[in-house]
């Protein structure tokens, strides 16, 4: 199970989303144009959600808490073509292999919030020790939410000119 970050409409659908209204309003009205128009808009929000997905990359290399475990997080975080630019992190790929007979593999979506926000959990549901595995609790996050952030007016104007190109060719 992956998560996306609708990163301006912040549509219910998804788990955590950073909304921009105006571009809520506009992403609805595109639902009435011809399928070409739908397309281009699609394809222009993909190219923006790269971009991020570039900073994400360069900033994953510098900031996180656990270098290591956002290393395994890297190949997983993807550009997803949408109605808004939209990025999809962790998935079914294995965070770790099964340790013990018995035990099951670690998928990347189970623990993309811990490496992302931390935690101050130092015991499992089991009641053992198990020491501080990602780091203390952090409200923005350490790589993906604080990109966005730093990219929001980067992300309005691009998605402006974009648009602006889209409906140039109406």
């Amino acid at each position: 199970m992956a998560t996306e970050f609708d990163t301006l409409t912040g549509s219910s659908d998804f788990r955590v989303t950073m909304k921009l209204d105006e571009v809520a309003e506009f992403a609805k009205r595109l639902r009435y144009v011809d399928k070409d128009t739908k397309k281009a808009a699609r394809q222009a929000n993909k190219r923006i959600a790269q971009r991020v997905v570039v900073q994400i990359r360069g900033a994953a290399l510098f900031d996180p808490y656990h270098p290591r475990q956002y290393a395994k997080f890297l190949p997983s975080v993807t550009a997803v073509q949408g109605t808004t630019p939209k990025i999809k992190i962790g998935g079914a790929r294995n965070f770790r292999g099964p340790r013990y007979r018995g035990d099951k593999s670690v998928k990347l979506w189970e623990v993309q919030g811990g490496v992302e926000f931390g935690t101050d959990r130092t015991h499992d549901r089991l009641g053992r020790k198990t020491g501080r595995k990602f780091g203390p609790r952090k409200k923005g996050g350490y790589v993906v939410f604080e990109v966005i952030k730093s990219m929001q007016k980067f992300i309005r104007r691009q998605y402006n000119v974009e648009m602006e190109k889209v409906l140039k060719d109406l």
